[in-house]
């Protein structure tokens, strides 16, 4: 039985650019809703044409040490990027309400720059 998709590694890539494998995130909820235009014909009838049948959005999070913070937040800021995932799919994204708490800092723990719970947004565009 596969594994779920928290439990597998997950890929980013910036454009141009090498892609990133991100160790396993604690959080991943995926969802797929339609894109659908709606408007009205001259006759007064409600159309409504669906664009698309699954627009990827995906909530993740996870505690991560400092260095794969760094890593993540480099795309927070990207205008879009390929979200990877483990069954080999692509989709364009962008990263959207970003948080990041400090979970446990160097004086608890023997890395310097702590430990950090960081969640997130992807919304396929």
């Amino acid at each position: 039985m596969p594994e779920p998709a928290a439990l597998q590694k997950i890929k980013f890539q910036l454009e141009n650019q090498t892609a990133v494998e991100l160790p396993y995130f604690s959080t991943w909820e995926e969802s797929y809703s339609p894109v659908e235009i709606t408007g009205q014909t001259e006759a007064g009838t409600d159309t409504v044409i669906i664009v698309r049948s699954s627009k990827l959005e995906v909530n993740a999070g996870g505690v991560f040490l400092a260095d794969t913070v760094a890593v993540i937040e480099t795309f927070k800021t990207a205008t879009q990027f390929t979200l990877t995932l483990p069954d080999g799919t692509t989709h364009t994204v962008r990263m959207r309400d970003y948080k990041k708490t400090l979970k446990a800092g160097p004086d608890k723990i023997l890395y310097q720059a702590g430990v950090w719970a960081v969640s997130f947004k992807l919304i396929e565009f």
